[in-house]
């Protein structure tokens, strides 16, 4: 059967720390991330909200100049003699004009320093002309273009309407007309202001930083210029006033003087466009927080699991190369009682093997002895019966036979020292062995007779040495000290208790 693979312990806490810190990482960067993308999103929308209300401000403003320009030539009495045609001075009404329209003056200027207003003419109700232009010309394109605004005017007069645009006119320009009313409401004359179209495109143009940017000015049905194909004019004409989010667009609608509307519209992905280069940085950001937090924790996991490494290597010394390998101390207190009790139990390891060692030894060396003991009882034996067959060889039987006798009787005192229990019989022989050699040493003064009993008596287990040495303390204590002849009756009989 395989054995299962096995883990180190450094290689476990390595990964389940990783992974931990990994986790934890991970989930704190993609919680910072979203809330930061969501702040940053919020943020962004909030600003290019505001761009764009600022950027429609920016319009107003422009058309406001226009009004302003338009009460200036209502109020100012230096030019009632123009509009009621009574010999005016065409140089010095066209000073006033210039006054009142100051197309120089920084209300009229874009970013880029071009005019917003870049001509102006007046009308009176004989359709006599005073200009204002911000750019100087030749006389003959002067009146050129006073012809062509003169036809305007004209146009507009059949008209209504207190005011009114006409674009497509040559480079690009934009004719407002309005009429100039007295204080009674009547019309004193006509204004043709002469809008740059060049200056709504550089109005316009700080929004193309942004990318799917588009602006629109109308006047009621009439499209005046168009910027980007975001909006079409049926979407910019269908809104109001206001402030739309739309299918991932962001609006904001204006009407100014003059029913001039700006319709100006961003692409919601510019939030993401812009965000896209502050997540690279913030993804590469928590990458590297990832690496370096994998990097010290798992050096700091190598340095905790470190003592344990030392544990198992000393262990495994242990009983292996030698019993004297100690664990080493550790300044923490949780390893130091680990070191401290495997210390103990290796000095009572090596104190106990030592002590079984020693009696190991000690019984070995009793286990020689022993034997070396039972050398001479073996060699006396031997020699008793090798004298006992010399003796009959000889002829001597009385010898052999005493020679035989106490061999006998030794053997079986010594040599049968395994056996706790022996037959009756048996131990009756080593009576009479004991008692024929007394008899050979007593002569007449000593008389025995022994009585085995029955077989079955004879067969009966007593314990070893269990009648001879009574019979010798008989000996002892009644043969030597009878003046008659001793006589000793050994003889064994069945009882109801058992041997007798």
């Amino acid at each position: 059967m395989n054995e299962k693979r096995r883990m180190k312990l450094s290689a476990k806490i390595g990964m389940m720390t990783v992974a931990s810190t990994l986790g934890v990482v991970l989930f704190l960067g993609i919680t910072f991330m979203l809330v930061f993308i969501t702040l940053f999103s919020q943020q962004a929308e909030r600003e290019m909200k505001d761009f764009l209300s600022n950027l429609n401000q920016r319009f107003d403003s422009f058309v406001q100049f226009i009004q302003d320009g338009a009460v200036s030539l209502r109020h100012n009495n230096h030019l009632e003699s123009f509009f009621h045609a009574n010999h005016f001075i065409e140089t010095a009404a066209e000073k006033q004009l210039s006054y009142s329209f100051d197309l120089f003056s920084a209300r009229n200027l874009t970013d880029g320093g071009s005019p917003f207003v870049k001509e102006a003419y007046l009308f009176n109700n004989k359709s006599d002309c005073i200009r204002t232009l911000y750019f100087p010309t030749t006389l003959s394109v002067g009146e050129e273009k006073e012809a062509r605004y003169r036809s305007v005017q004209q146009t507009f007069t059949r008209t209504e309407a207190a005011y009114a645009c006409f674009a497509g006119a040559e480079d690009g320009e934009i004719a407002l007309c309005f009429r100039v009313l007295d204080g009674s409401m009547r019309q004193m004359g006509v204004c043709v202001a002469v809008l740059w179209e060049k200056s709504l495109q550089e109005l316009f143009s700080i929004g193309e930083k942004y990318h799917r940017f588009s602006a629109v000015v109308t006047q009621g049905e009439t499209l005046l210029a168009q910027q980007g194909a975001l909006l079409t004019q049926g979407e910019a004409l269908s809104l109001k006033d206001g402030a739309y989010r739309e299918r991932g667009t962001l609006m904001h609608v204006l009407t100014s003087g003059f029913q001039l509307r700006s319709v100006i519209a961003i692409d919601r992905d510019n939030i993401f466009m812009v965000l896209r280069p502050t997540v690279i940085i913030l993804i590469l950001a928590l990458i590297a927080a990832l690496s370096f937090a994998c990097a010290v924790v798992w050096a700091l996991s190598y340095r905790m699991v470190r003592p344990f490494k030392k544990m198992s290597e000393e262990i495994s010394a242990f009983g292996e190369e030698s019993l004297s390998v100690r664990m080493q101390d550790f300044p923490v207190d949780e390893f130091h009682e680990i070191s401290a009790a495997f210390n103990k139990m290796a000095e009572r390891i090596d104190r106990l093997i030592h002590q079984v060692y020693e009696k190991k030894i000690l019984a070995d060396q009793a286990q020689i002895q022993f034997l070396q003991a039972q050398i001479n009882p073996h060699f006396q034996f031997n020699i008793l019966t090798m004298l006992a067959v010399q003796a009959r060889r000889a002829g001597n039987e009385e010898l052999f036979s005493y020679l035989n006798a106490y061999a006998q009787l030794f053997n079986g005192k010594i040599f049968r020292e395994k056996e706790i229990k022996i037959p009756l019989k048996e131990e009756m022989k080593l009576v009479n062995f004991y008692l024929y050699l007394q008899k050979g040493r007593y002569q007449n003064e000593l008389a025995y007779r022994l009585h085995y009993g029955s077989p079955e008596v004879q067969e009966c287990l007593i314990p070893k040495l269990l009648v001879e040495p009574l019979v010798e303390n008989a000996i002892h204590h009644a043969a030597e000290k009878m003046l008659d002849v001793c006589v000793i009756r050994v003889s064994g009989a069945a009882t109801a208790d058992g041997v007798d």
